[in-house]
């Protein structure tokens, strides 16, 4: 549960003239409701809308609910637990990730970043497959051997999130190599993949 200095997800800007409604349910996360949090400073809370609701999107990809409600009304906590409806659900409808990939995807801060090629983030969501050195196309940030990086595709949009398996400077000297080529280059210091599969949490 998110508390804030708002009921929820408006629909129009509370700040607005006439009355404000709030959104009692959300199935899922999308573009149009991220959308919803692009109103005025007032309207936005503390620590802005689009930064809650895109903690909330993690939670729920990774099988949790959500639920972002006024702190500054009596007993939120309370009224919560007794069953009443306040504030705006996030349902879940991803995945119940055991809690190795909740803390990949949901807890750790990334350290960096790979930006990887069409192709790969399409191998990617497919879900059975890892990212290799010839989809990245850039490495931002400084991270090591086993760090959370963050995989973004050419326009920025973060879709997953996993375990590197080699430095910041050795996924530099490999990026757009093929699997035996970067091999050769880094000599064993860094696996074929360069985040496998088993540690890679997809967030859309």
């Amino acid at each position: 549960m998110i508390l804030s200095v708002v009921d929820g997800l408006y629909l129009t800007d509370p700040a607005a003239p006439g009355p404000a409604e709030v959104v009692s349910r959300v199935p899922v996360i999308d573009d149009r409701v991220m959308g919803l949090a692009c109103g005025g400073r007032s309207a936005l809370g503390s620590g802005g809308m689009q930064s809650k609701l895109a903690s909330a999107r993690l939670v729920t990809h990774a099988g949790g609910s959500v639920i972002i409600a006024s702190g500054t009304r009596p007993d939120p906590l309370t009224r919560l637990l007794a069953g009443e409806e306040i504030g705006t659900l996030f349902l879940a409808h991803g995945q119940n990730h055991k809690a190795r990939k909740r803390w990949i995807g949901s807890t750790a801060r990334p350290r960096g970043r790979f930006i990887v090629d069409d192709g790969a983030r399409k191998a990617l969501e497919t879900g059975a497959n890892s990212l290799l050195a010839i989809g990245v196309v850039e490495v931002e940030g400084e991270f090591e051997k086993g760090d959370v990086v963050s995989v973004r595709d050419f326009h920025g949009k973060e879709f997953a999130r996993g375990l590197s398996n080699c430095s910041a400077a050795d996924a530099r000297s490999i990026r757009g190599q093929h699997t035996l080529k970067a091999r050769q280059t880094l000599g064993g210091a860094c696996y074929d993949e360069v985040i496998h599969r088993d540690n890679l949490v997809l967030l859309n």
